[in-house]
């Protein structure tokens, strides 16, 4: 007795036991064999999985943020111009870095093109020009700056000015405590703790550093004249 085929739904038909099995044998073989290369860039990008993490920490000698300029080695290496050093000599603003090991495997979005703007993390100083990429390049974004910003030690959040001086930090790295060097002509007197007016803030910040006296504002005006209603003066 001859075996009825498979039951047929208008223009549809389910597929046979020897159909099944092809499909599933030519499935395998296209996931065996016919993946293109640079699946795991793929599967990175897709999955977030950088290698990078498995690293040992190391500490950046500079932090930079800058605009490629030039590939050269295939992109292995790259001019940058700096815009800011976050860590490292103030001075470096504007000059051009020679960075190094973008070939790293174990790093992730090295592939840069002239015009990229990144926030590098190098090793080893510039004083030759010439650096070392530490971790991925970072984008330019604000969440990154924060992070950056909080993980970079600034000379100046540590520092104490007494008498209204300003911070200052110096090429080596250094903080230093310095008074306004000059005043704007802006006319909006404020009456001191010591009884004087001055012509503006500014003015009144500026004779208290110089003079190491404390001062602080009582009131906007003349002192001559009726403190503003609710001042405790």
């Amino acid at each position: 007795m001859e075996r009825p085929g498979p039951c047929c739904f208008f223009w549809w038909c389910p597929p046979t036991r020897t159909v099944r099995l092809s499909v599933g044998c030519a499935l395998a073989l296209l996931l065996c064999c016919g993946l293109p290369q640079g699946g795991d860039a793929r599967r990175r990008r897709i999955f977030d999985d950088c290698p990078e993490s498995r690293l040992p920490v190391a500490e950046a000698d500079l932090v930079v943020s800058g605009i490629v300029e030039r590939l050269l080695q295939d992109g292995a290496h790259v001019s940058v111009r700096v815009w800011r050093a976050l860590k490292g000599p103030r001075e470096l603003a504007g000059s051009v870095l020679l960075v190094e090991g973008l070939d790293n495997e174990a790093l992730c979005g090295t592939r840069l093109a002239h015009g990229d703007s990144r926030l590098f993390l190098l090793k080893g100083g510039a004083s030759e020009g010439r650096t070392r990429l530490l971790s991925s390049p970072l984008r330019l974004t604000l969440p990154n700056l924060d992070r950056l910003q909080a993980a970079v030690k600034v000379p100046c959040e540590a520092k104490y000015c007494p008498w209204n001086g300003d911070c200052s930090e110096d090429r080596l790295g250094g903080a230093r405590c310095i008074c306004p060097s000059s005043c704007g002509f802006e006319s909006a007197p404020v009456c001191a703790l010591d009884g004087v007016t001055y012509s503006n803030r500014c003015k009144m910040r500026l004779d208290s550093c110089r003079k190491q006296k404390r001062l602080w504002s009582r009131h906007e005006g003349a002192c001559q004249a009726t403190p503003p209603y609710g001042s405790p003066y």
